[in-house]
């Protein structure tokens, strides 16, 4: 994006003949010239990048799987890209849903269970079947959509439980954010917890508060009234595995975050703006 701003780079896409070799440049660039098959896993990648991707013909395939199942369970096939979803089963995988819409999987390939730890074991199968930790959607073509983590849903004062990475993925589709935590255990309504990115740096206050307010504004029509964001919270720092607040495969720590946070989430929540930088 340094060496070819958006709106330029929209502009040439438009262009027959040009975008094509526009598309060649870039993924020559990206050391992606000669790939046939592009996956990404480990997090959902949210479905306005893939698009953003899709448009340089760069064709991403969503995986899926644990070390549990020997990361044995879903893919998207090449001439099957379904965006937002990771794909259909693998051969000799079942999946189904369970309580809280959890994804469960069953195949040969699984783990037998925890090494001397039989109560952990116990935990992770219901009726032979492994329990994710995932909250999903399956539709009718038999493709997996990964909605959040089914320990990751709080509830609000009014009763009402929010699944927040659902919300996190459209809020990044802004360019100036990096990393989103959405929280509101017992606030009257969520909050987004930002990180900010590189692009963000080179706009002055007054245009990121008039980018974020305008986030919260689109992100807030496609949500339920109890989802709505009331504010966005600006970090000092950003969240690493260095400081522990990401996990190797740059999943939110939750509950660290929420540790060092969660005092002030009141107060946040109370103050008239609706961008507070911390």
């Amino acid at each position: 994006m340094k060496k070819l701003p958006q709106g330029r780079l929209a502009i040439l896409l438009a262009i027959p003949v040009v975008n094509s070799l526009i598309r060649k440049k870039v993924k020559h660039g990206l050391g992606l010239g000669k790939a046939t098959n592009i996956l990404t896993g480990a997090a959902p990648t949210p479905t306005s990048l893939l698009r953003w991707f899709k448009r340089l013909g760069i064709h991403i395939q969503e995986a899926y799987g644990m070390t549990e199942n020997v990361s044995y369970s879903h893919v998207t096939l090449n001439e099957k890209i379904k965006i937002g979803y990771v794909g259909a089963p693998m051969p000799g995988v079942e999946a189904k849903l369970g309580e809280d819409n959890e994804v469960l999987i069953r195949h040969d390939g699984m783990m037998l269970g925890y090494f001397k730890e039989p109560e952990m074991t116990k935990e992770m199968f219901l009726d032979g079947w492994l329990r994710t930790g995932d909250e999903g959607y399956i539709d009718p073509d038999g493709f997996l959509k990964i909605t959040g983590r089914v320990k990751d849903l709080f509830k609000t004062d009014k009763g009402k439980y929010v699944a927040p990475s659902p919300i996190e993925m459209k809020m990044v589709a802004n360019k100036d954010l990096d990393q989103v935590c959405v929280v509101g255990n017992h606030l009257p309504q969520p909050i987004a917890l930002i990180v900010l990115s590189e692009f963000a740096l080179a706009k002055t206050k007054e245009e990121l508060v008039e980018s974020l307010e305008e986030t919260l504004d689109i992100v807030n029509g496609k949500l339920d009234h109890h989802e709505k964001l009331n504010k966005v919270v600006i970090m000092k720092e950003g969240w690493s595995v260095e400081n522990e607040l990401l996990t190797p495969t740059l999943k939110i720590k939750r509950n660290e975050v929420e540790k060092i946070h969660s005092g002030r989430y009141l107060d946040w929540y109370n103050r008239p703006e609706r961008v507070i930088w911390e």
